[in-house]
């Protein structure tokens, strides 16, 4: 600073006036090119990454509600609320596709926009699984529907969450490298203000050192400039210091929106494992409801077996009242026949005495009468005759006895047939009793699984109340990110207004280096 010391006064008060002149205005020119530049990117990190992070977290939430009422429409039977939730269904995808197109509408870098080609490829997939799920869902084909959801729709969902995964990390990593470009304009503003308050101080503390009275106006005038420069530096130093905490404000406010996409990325997930698990529920409630109805149709089955077997019942014991009944006229035959056998027999022991009686009279007096007794002849004739009467008696009665036998064996032979109907009637009756106990088995089954089916339903229910739960942790995380981005445009507005301030700061010193510019020409 020698060869500065031993200039004359007006060189010193021209020089140092030029040196100021000539570094306030690269300052200016710098701190307000870097302060509009800082502007222009937080507006940029605004539009084009705080919005489409909105439109992402906006995206997955209506994608989490359709799986909500995805499953609300599976366990409904109510045709009114099934057809209701297909139309909400319908309108979150809508919004899905509205916040996609308002995705598009900010500027995307090519990475940004591959990953969102992808997306727009995978939205008619996303409906045609929703259409094809809901039409299952309405013929309450639980066993193609799980094979639907634990298929293809898990896939399609599984991409989902990677690609909004991938667009929060991006657009946050982009945010990330705007606020760290923001912070080294920031350091240059702050490196050019502080020489330049170092250099107004020092040359002002030298002009005023060898300065004379007959100067002292010019040099009064000049310390006021300075005085206003190092004003208008502290304000533009003040306003710089706001730009920034305000880039770093909006860098937080990313910071915690990527970290709110992916929370809500986390609830997804959880979600949807929790679906996973409803899915593998109603795989087990269609499961049960199948054996259910096997145990039906084999119940019925069997009651229709014991009604044909109730009725062979029946018409056996026709037969045994049948033969009851002929058994019944047989016997009184053979009582008839038994009657008749008395009689007959009664009439040859008469018969029988009478010969015998004869016989001893024409014994008799064919002793006593010698050659007088050939009248007794005629009676042993008679005696013959009655003799043969008797034989022919006899073989009546053999006769009659034979059949009165062959009726017994009938007899008997009907009651065997009786016998053998009744022994088959009691082994139906035990095949009838073991029918209707497996009866009883497949009904207590039926039971069985109705009640394993409502544990099912309780434990599907509970599944759906954490889902709930999930989405509306989903719906909070939502609806914080909208305030944050509410904070961020009232930042974004404020840095416009600084960046306003900056200019008005750098337009005050502009007019005062002109008027040091004239201070110096009449000097």
């Amino acid at each position: 600073m020698k060869w500065f010391r031993q200039l004359p006064i007006v060189r010193k008060v021209k020089t140092g006036l030029i040196t100021i002149i000539s570094i306030m205005m690269i300052t200016v020119a710098v701190a307000v090119a870097g302060l509009f530049i800082v502007n222009t990117e937080l507006d940029e990190v605004y539009h084009d990454r705080v919005i489409p992070l909105q439109e992402i977290t906006t995206a997955r939430h209506h994608l989490m509600t359709m799986k909500v009422l995805l499953r609300e429409h599976i366990i409904s039977h109510d045709t009114a609320e099934m057809e209701s939730k297909s139309q909400e269904i319908y309108q979150h995808f809508n919004e899905i596709e509205k916040a996609v197109e308002r995705y598009l509408e900010s500027y995307l870098v090519p990475e940004e926009e591959k990953l969102m080609n992808e997306l727009i490829g995978m939205l008619p997939k996303l409906k045609n699984f929703e259409e094809r799920a809901l039409q299952i869902s309405q013929q309450k084909d639980m066993e193609q529907l799980d094979i639907l959801m634990q298929g293809d729709m898990k896939v399609l969902g599984t991409d989902l969450d990677r690609l909004f995964d991938s667009l929060v990390l991006l657009n946050q990593d982009i945010a990330e490298e705007k606020y760290l470009y923001s912070q080294k304009i920031e350091l240059l503003i702050y490196g050019l203000l502080a020489i330049l308050l170092v250099l107004a101080s020092t040359v002002s503390w030298v002009v005023g050192k060898d300065l004379t009275a007959s100067v002292g106006k010019v040099v009064a005038s000049f310390n006021e400039y300075v005085i206003e420069i190092n004003k208008s530096s502290q304000e533009l130093e003040k306003t710089s210091v706001e730009s920034g905490k305000g880039s770093e404000q909006i860098a937080l406010t990313i910071q915690e929106l990527a970290r709110g996409s992916l929370e809500q990325s986390k609830d997804t997930e959880k979600s949807t494992v929790l679906l996973e698990q409803l899915a593998q529920v109603l795989k087990d409630v269609a499961n049960r409801t199948s054996s259910v109805s096997s145990a039906s149709v084999e119940a019925m089955n069997l009651t229709k077996s014991g009604i044909e077997q109730l009725h062979k019942v029946s018409a056996e014991i026709i037969v045994i009242e049948n033969a009851v009944s002929h058994n019944k006229k047989a016997a009184s035959q053979l009582s008839a026949k038994s009657a008749e056998i008395g009689k007959i027999v009664n009439s040859i022991s008469t018969i029988a005495d009478q010969t015998n009686l004869l016989a001893l009279n024409a014994a008799i007096e064919a002793a006593r009468a010698g050659e007088a007794g050939k009248g007794f002849a005629v009676v042993a004739d008679e005696v013959r005759k009655l003799a043969g009467q008797a034989g022919t008696a006899a073989v009546d009665i053999s006769n009659i006895v034979h059949t009165v036998q062959e009726e017994i064996g009938y007899i008997v032979q009907e009651i065997e047939k009786a016998a053998l109907v009744v022994s088959d009637e009691a082994k139906m009756i035990k095949e009838v009793e073991e029918q209707f106990e497996v009866i009883s088995t497949s009904v207590q089954s039926v039971i069985d699984d109705i009640q394993e089916v409502s544990a099912a339903t309780e434990e599907m229910m509970a599944s759906s109340e954490e889902v709930v739960k999930s989405a509306q942790n989903i719906s909070a995380v939502s609806e914080e990110i909208s305030a944050s981005i509410e904070e961020v445009s009232a930042t974004t507005e404020e840095q416009s207004a600084g960046a306003e301030q900056v200019a008005e700061n750098a337009r005050k010193l502009m007019e005062i280096a002109e008027r040091l510019k004239t201070m110096v020409e009449r000097l």
